[in-house]
């Protein structure tokens, strides 16, 4: 999908990019989570997004991060850190009105969102929550292919 074939209302983005680049405690390599980053500016170009990803990885992205025009969030290291920012942000995105929103992950912990709008999930086809799947309105895969993973000492 494209930005020309828009499908969604008052639509804004949430993007976890923590659980889109690590896979079983290993980051993506930056070429592939570009891919991914990719994927989800195509979908989300031209409405609102907030991405968070705790500062040690960030900085493996940041080049592909570049192009995107999201609104970073840095968090602490630690488990659902950037999971419960973006569930923050997507409550304010809904209290200002948007009735669409594209969630970029596969955790569970935004099923509570399909609650306040109509959720539209963008995620890997191993990171998909079943709890997710059942509740979004939506759900698009991005790149099926497996990823090529690259050890880390830090682990989210």
């Amino acid at each position: 999908m494209t930005a020309s074939t828009n499908r969604y209302a008052r639509s804004a983005g949430l993007v976890d990019l923590e659980n889109l680049t690590v896979v079983d405690g290993a980051r993506c390599r930056p070429a592939e989570a570009s891919r991914t980053i990719d994927v989800i500016s195509d979908v989300t170009r031209g409405m609102p997004v907030r991405a968070a990803m705790a500062d040690p990885f960030l900085r493996d992205y940041l080049s592909s991060l570049s192009a995107a025009s999201w609104g970073i969030e840095l968090v602490a290291r630690g488990p659902d850190a950037a999971d419960l920012v973006l569930l923050d942000r997507g409550r304010e995105f809904v209290a200002a009105g948007y009735t669409d929103l594209i969630v970029a992950s596969g955790d569970h912990a935004f099923v509570e969102l399909a609650d306040l709008a109509r959720l539209h999930v963008l995620s890997l086809p191993g990171k998909l929550s079943f709890r997710l799947r059942r509740r979004a309105h939506s759900v698009i895969f991005i790149h099926p292919e497996a990823q090529t993973t690259i050890p880390s000492r830090l682990v989210a």
